[in-house]
Formats: C-alpha cells, sequence, structure tokens
C-alpha cells in the first residue's frame, strides 16, 4: 500500500484558498507520480488550527463534498480533519473518504486544553477502525498521540494508524518519538501526517512520516508542484510474520477505558 502525506501549508481561517490548494496537491501528484493508495492531509486542513466556528462546517459541508469528489476522480481514499458542528457541538473530525464514497469518521478524542480547543470543541467518544484494500485503519488526530491507553491496539484490531497533525515546530521532536513509540508498542504501521507554514500562534515544520512495527522511518520526502510530500509503501506480509515471531501482543494487559 501507498501513502501520500501532504505537508500543506495552509493559510489561516481561507478555506477557499486552502480548497484549491488541496485539490491541486492531489491532481499534481497523481499526474507526476500517479495515485496512490491513500492520500493524507493535516489536522484543519481547510482552515488551519482556527477555533473560530464561523469556519466549522456542517457534516455534509464543503470541504467533504470537495474530498469525495476528488475520491473518486484520484481513484483512491483521501483522509485530512477539518471543524465540524453537529447536533449544537463543534468536533475537530477526521474524514477518511474512499474512491467509492464511503465516508468514515473519527472526532479527536483529546481536545489540546493549553490552546484553549477544549473550551471550544467537544471530545469524541469513540475509536474509528476501517477495513480499506485489505488493511485494517484506525484513525487519531495530533494531541491523542501523547495517549498510548486511548491508542492501545487490542487484538491487534488494526494495521496502520493514521495521525494527521499541526504539531508546531517547538515540539516537533516528541511528536516523532511518540510516533514511533506508538507504531512500536502496537506493532503496527504508524504514518504521521503534519503541516508546514505559519499562523498567528505557531510555525509548522512538518517532520512528517511513515514508521514501520520496528518504529523505523520509511518515508521519502518530495516536492510537487511545490506541495510537499512525504510518500512510503508500506507492507502486509512483514507485519503479520512479525506478529507470529514476536508475539507480545499477547501478553498486552486487559482494560477498559472510561468515557
Amino acid at each position: 500500500m501507498k501513502l501520500a502525506l501532504c505537508q500543506l501549508d495552509s493559510s489561516w481561517e481561507d478555506p477557499e484558498c486552502n480548497l484549491r490548494a488541496f485539490s491541486s496537491a492531489v491532481d499534481c501528484y497523481v499526474a507526476e507520480c500517479g495515485a496512490p493508495d491513500i492520500f493524507i492531509f493535516p489536522e484543519f486542513f481547510n482552515t488551519a488550527f482556527t477555533f473560530n466556528l464561523d469556519f466549522a462546517e456542517p457534516p455534509a459541508g464543503r470541504t467533504l463534498e470537495t474530498m469525495v469528489a476528488k475520491a473518486s476522480q484520484a481513484g483512491c481514499a483521501i483522509a485530512g480533519s477539518i471543524l465540524v458542528k453537529e447536533g449544537g457541538k463543534a468536533f475537530n473530525r477526521l474524514y477518511f473518504v474512499t474512491e467509492d464514497g464511503d465516508v468514515y469518521q473519527y472526532d479527536k478524542r483529546h481536545t489540546f486544553s493549553i490552546s484553549g480547543e477544549s473550551e471550544v470543541i467537544s471530545c469524541g467518544t469513540k475509536k474509528t477502525v476501517l477495513d480499506y484494500r485489505g488493511w485494517n485503519i484506525a484513525l487519531s488526530v495530533c494531541y491523542d498521540l501523547r495517549f498510548p491507553v486511548w491508542m492501545r491496539n487490542a487484538g491487534n484490531a488494526y494495521d496502520l494508524m493514521i495521525t494527521v497533525a499541526s504539531w508546531p515546530s517547538s515540539r516537533v521532536e516528541y511528536a516523532t518519538i511518540m510516533a514511533r513509540s506508538r507504531a512500536v508498542e502496537n506493532m503496527c504501521y504508524q504514518a504521521f501526517c503534519n503541516r508546514l507554514g505559519s499562523d498567528p500562534q505557531c510555525t509548522y515544520d512538518g517532520h512528517s512520516d511513515v514508521y514501520d512495527f520496528g518504529g523505523t522511518p520509511l518515508g521519502r520526502e518530495l516536492t510537487v508542484a511545490g506541495a510537499s510530500f512525504v510518500e512510503a509503501v508500506i507492507e502486509k506480509t512483514p507485519l503479520i510474520e512479525y506478529r507470529e515471531k514476536f508475539p507480545i501482543w499477547k501478553d498486552n494487559d486487559s482494560f477498559t477505558i472510561k468515557i
């Protein structure tokens, strides 16, 4: 399976500009490199990391419609998170859409209280694991990476964890350490997609990568029509063989998370 992580430089509170950049990134990558199995875009790729609810979209809003249309056109899946308002609450919602029009979603469980996110955006309460092209894929968003209990891969439920982020450059080294750790402890592939650029609060310098079940980075960075990508190919057979050869997952502690 080929993953293409786009380290989009999102413009502050400008969904029109960002959706054009999103569409161009997909089109140009496909034209130059061919379609991957999954495109992954950062947290709040359509607005940058704002809590301004004027930019919150309904569940079937324009950004999701654009993602669905672009996935169909490219013939692959696309993942990325946006600010969504539903049932009187706002959520940091990660969408995973397929070329067939299937839409999966995950609401960020751990909102970043230090930035004030938790004052505006409600926490999700459910994990999401989906099946795509024979891979079980779990979804997570940014700050979730710091909470290994929530991300625990009980019973090898997933083969790949996707984490989209707006992780500032001042702390991004921690993110790479944790992404590698989550891959090792969960015996899975871990795709960490972070943004580039800046907003009124922070600067971002990417450091996106894909890690295998031993914590080895697999990504190759490239620039396509001005957009920064990290691409990697992951394989199912080595993962299965490693789990069989070194079945530490059988000794995991069992627990229940109270929501």
